[in-house]
């Protein structure tokens, strides 16, 4: 008798494509910023840190706020550099930089280890409706954090470039995701009606 072919294995293959695409984009940027120009091993004089203050403050050639000793602007732009920067600041500017895409990583992970769940076991697996809860509550609450997380390291960025600081809130409030939250709820719901399901699958088949 042919396996019944399940119609969740066409997803598994492209949330697995795509995770592997993301895990090494991250893994190559780790290594960028580890041993590339201005990186971690290079020594705090050659570190070169930059932060564009475009939406965060106004700043238009050597008008508005004013940068700090050892800052400069780089060309027209308003992305400001810091040349010699402490680890504090460098983490903070890899912390801005990359910590979105570990959040995505994070996501497709949870997506595919439902998606792997479902196309193995089947979508009323007890297992199944659990893993999808954790999704939805990961997209919402772990967006929270990380931009909490990058409205600290752009702070950080800000305060160490430009004599006026930034508004903690205004970043948090930039930073953070809102579809995220709906993409959450969205998942949560679906796990809630996944569960019914597999109540009901399991009555029936009491029943037989």
């Amino acid at each position: 008798m042919a396996r019944q072919r399940n119609p969740l294995e066409p997803l598994t293959g492209i949330a697995r494509i795509s995770s592997w695409f993301v895990y090494v984009f991250a893994l190559l940027g780790i290594m960028l910023v580890l041993f590339g120009p201005g990186g971690l091993v290079s020594g705090p004089g050659l570190r070169t840190t930059c932060v564009d203050s475009a939406g965060s403050l106004s700043v238009t050639g050597g008008t508005g706020f004013p940068l700090k000793p050892g800052a400069r602007l780089s060309g027209a732009s308003a992305e400001a550099c810091l040349d010699h920067a402490s680890t504090g600041v460098w983490l903070s500017g890899f912390a801005d930089r990359w910590i979105w895409y570990l959040w995505a990583a994070g996501a497709l992970a949870l997506l595919l280890r439902f998606l792997r769940g479902a196309a193995l076991k089947g979508p009323y697996d007890q297992a199944v409706p659990g893993r999808l809860a954790a999704l939805g509550w990961y997209l919402p609450v772990a967006a929270a954090v990380v931009a909490a997380v990058a409205a600290t390291a752009r702070s950080t960025l800000l305060g160490a470039a430009f004599e006026s600081p930034a508004s903690w809130t205004s970043l948090w409030a930039g930073a953070f995701p809102l579809w995220s939250a709906f993409a959450g709820a969205a998942a949560l719901t679906f796990a809630r009606i996944l569960r019914i399901g597999v109540r009901m699958h399991e009555d029936l088949e009491g029943t037989v």
